[in-house]
């Protein structure tokens, strides 16, 4: 026997419960930095945290690999689950806890924080858990140079299809914004966002015209800080 479909009384009642949930999503966790440098010369990292919400949070961090969110990775938080009452701050401590990364170069993982409202507000409505991610950047001991030295250093070609080449050719990571190819009146957008690991080439496809090899790149770099550089290259 086939179900009957849902009358529109049932219907009006679903509404009405739909629009009488509501839903809080605004991330009430600060966290201290956008991108967390894990030097190899020192035995920890650590990161402050401060619960903005005027209610008590239990917050949970994890450290994965990739995009994936591989949780096999050498590290390990002293507090992966903690409480935070109303304006309370806390120091998330790092530990590398293994062995077997490359010692030539930056290994990239991510440092997830996830806080999680430990009451609702009101009988129907739900809280959800928001997660925030960073960058976590370990960096071996005895590493040479900086990875400001890297994106001075970046090289940047003409191809036939005129097409622009970018290559890291040094063994930090490096994010540069608002990738612009220099104008005489005014500049064309090349990339919103360009993450280069170390070692690795990168094409983008330009829509200006007459490209030549006196053209210049205007981008920004994203430091170890968060901060923001402004830089401007040749292209070879």
């Amino acid at each position: 026997m086939a179900a009957k479909p849902p009358s529109l009384f049932s219907l009006f009642k679903i509404i009405l419960l739909w629009f009488a949930i509501s839903t809080t999503a605004e991330a009430m966790i600060k966290i201290e930095g956008t991108r967390l440098i894990y030097s190899g010369q020192h035995r920890e990292a650590n990161i402050r945290v401060t619960n903005l919400s005027p209610k008590t949070v239990a917050l949970q961090a994890w450290i994965s690999a990739g995009e994936e969110n591989k949780s096999d990775v050498p590290f390990a938080l002293t507090q992966p689950l903690i409480k935070l009452s109303q304006q309370q701050t806390e120091i998330l401590r790092i530990l590398y806890i293994g062995k077997g990364l490359p010692n030539d170069r930056e290994s990239l993982f991510w440092l997830n924080v996830m806080e999680i409202p430990l009451k609702a507000d009101r009988q129907n409505s739900i809280q959800m858990a928001v997660r925030q991610k960073l960058k976590l950047f370990f960096r071996p001991p005895g590493l040479q140079g900086t990875s400001s030295a890297c994106v001075a250093g970046l090289s940047w070609k003409l191809k036939n299809d005129d097409s622009i080449e970018v290559t890291n050719t040094c063994a930090f990571h490096v994010s540069l914004v608002d990738v612009k190819i220099e104008g005489r009146d005014r500049s064309t957008p090349l990339s919103d966002y360009i993450f280069l690991k170390p070692e690795e080439t990168q094409h983008f496809k330009s829509t200006k015209p007459f490209i030549s090899s006196d053209t210049k790149i205007l981008f920004v770099e994203i430091n170890d800080i968060g901060l923001r550089a402004e830089h401007k290259a040749n292209i070879q």
